[in-house]
């Protein structure tokens, strides 16, 4: 009889212990796309931003989900687009440089363009 209480008592540790993976993968997995949630929102104030040629808001709004995410070229095109419509050549180029590194040329050409229409 002591050997059956022992096996219950183990399968209910294992039981146990299973749940709280189970807990475990659950809230993380709800904390991952709440980030996602919250930087899908952050990008659609952006856009919005830009769009209403608020582009100092936009440009803080990109940057914040650059530094989250710096390997994200069309962030850079992003910000390439702001600091041409706020007129600064230099950052404009520094993001071009950046899409290259991320070999991205023809999102990097874009920006080229935009700067020798400007010229």
């Amino acid at each position: 009889m002591q050997t059956c209480n022992l096996c219950i008592i183990i399968k209910l540790m294992r039981l146990k212990s299973f749940l709280k993976l189970v807990l475990i993968i659950a809230v993380f997995s709800s904390f991952c796309s709440c980030q996602k949630a919250k930087g899908s929102m952050k990008f659609m104030e952006a856009e919005t931003a830009y769009n209403q040629g608020n582009f100092d808001k936009a440009l803080g709004l990109y940057q914040e989900l650059s530094e989250q995410d710096p390997d994200d070229a069309s962030l850079h095109w992003r910000l390439g687009t702001v600091y041409f419509s706020k007129g600064n050549k230099a950052k404009v180029r520094k993001e071009i440089k950046e899409l290259r590194r991320l070999d991205h040329a023809e999102l990097a050409s874009d920006l080229e363009q935009l700067l020798g229409k400007q010229d």
